[in-house]
């Protein structure tokens, strides 16, 4: 069992943040913190199962997030909860 997981589980240290376009609320584009770093996807609720699920999935270091900025483009209120969710990530682990 990894202890140190499950202990930041508990303290729900990661979040998800998700968006669309307003229109069609079957899908959506999200961010979530992980221990690796940000991990960016598209999701769909498409009733057929080719269609649906996670999509384009890809994987953002901190470092890379810090010198770069979000890997893909999301709302200023999304991009400005991520930048701050980040900052109390990385300071917590100093």
């Amino acid at each position: 069992m990894d202890r140190d997981a499950l202990a930041r589980f508990m303290r729900f240290e990661h979040r998800t943040f998700r968006w669309n376009d307003g229109e069609d609320h079957s899908r959506y584009q999200a961010v979530e913190s992980t221990d690796a770093g940000l991990r960016w996807y598209r999701w769909s609720h498409h009733p057929e199962l080719e269609d649906g699920g996670m999509k384009d999935e890809a994987l953002q270091s901190y470092d890379d997030y810090g010198a770069a900025g979000p890997l893909r483009a999301l709302p200023e209120a999304s991009a400005n909860a991520l930048r701050e969710h980040v900052s109390r990530l990385l300071s917590r682990s100093e």
